[in-house]
């Protein structure tokens, strides 16, 4: 990580964003995962950018209220729908939102680690905001896509697949990674012919409230090896479907910024500071 970046995650919670917190180190990757795949103490080898490390030392400083809340609200109940997911026992509606807002929870963490330079850089919301509220409609706009693994296994780094597979530059959708048996993408839904049938993909339901609990999806198993699932999660999620999302997120900015100097009365004045911030600092 740059010297620059370093001081960028120890100004704020990269969380909240919120200065002048007491923090502590959260491990970007829970450790009841790191346990399972053997990464805590050896280097996880799955996880994109240059450095490969223990995942006891893949750590960020994060405010004691983020750290807390985050293992609380999303950490706990994500270990045990992995553990369904792999027992064959599958996940319903409400179970797909909570893994869709994990991934974005780990992949934003990597991205203030190997690419924010500055504040904004995250976007105009912050990963609490993000990763705790409920997605906001229309939920079908979202797709999760999750195979299995038959023998995730790798003998010869003696550890299971764990890791981040894409870390995008400008999108904050796409999200993908193999975590032990089972293998990840999150995805706009309009994007669905780039997924292979080799993944169960599951839109997420308009009609939350009214999706029957015990409605669930039981992922197929896609892949023979933990090799093998990395690394077609990885051919997947950095080609087609990357430059996709990261033309969609670059329209969306365009849109932004049009619509602020616009003054167009829809756009939050939230936001449109948030974008007179960013045009603040490019002209400097």
């Amino acid at each position: 990580m740059e010297t620059k970046k370093k001081a960028l995650v120890k100004q704020f919670c990269i969380c909240c964003k919120e200065k002048g917190k007491s923090t502590n180190k959260e491990h970007i990757f829970p450790q009841w995962i790191l346990k399972k795949t053997n990464t805590f103490s050896n280097p996880i080898r799955g996880t994109a950018g240059p450095k490969k490390i223990p995942g006891k030392h893949c750590v960020i400083p994060l405010c004691e209220e983020c750290n807390s809340i985050l293992g609380k609200e999303l950490e706990s109940p994500v270990s045990k729908i992995f553990e369904n997911i792999e027992s064959g026992k599958g996940f319903n509606d409400y179970e797909a939102e909570l893994l869709v807002r994990w991934m974005w929870k780990v992949t934003g963490m990597f991205y203030w680690l190997e690419r924010a330079t500055v504040e904004e850089d995250y976007g105009f919301i912050n990963i609490k905001e993000r990763c705790l509220n409920n997605i906001e409609m229309p939920r079908d706009r979202i797709s999760l896509a999750v195979a299995l693994i038959e023998n995730e296994w790798v003998e010869k780094f003696n550890q299971s697949p764990m890791g981040i597979d894409v870390i995008p530059v400008h999108s904050n959708v796409l999200a993908a990674g193999v975590f032990s048996r089972v293998a990840i993408i999150v995805y706009y839904t309009q994007f669905d012919n780039m997924i292979p049938e080799l993944f169960t993909k599951y839109k997420l339901s308009n009609t939350p409230i009214m999706m029957n609990p015990n409605f669930r999806i039981y992922p197929k198993t896609g892949f023979n090896k933990g090799i093998e699932a990395v690394g077609k999660t990885v051919l997947i999620s950095n080609g087609r479907l990357l430059n996709a999302h990261e033309n969609d997120a670059l329209e969306q900015i365009l849109f932004g910024i049009k619509a602020t100097k616009e003054n167009d009365e829809s756009i939050p004045e939230e936001y449109k500071e948030f974008v007179r911030k960013i045009e603040s600092k490019n002209k400097r």
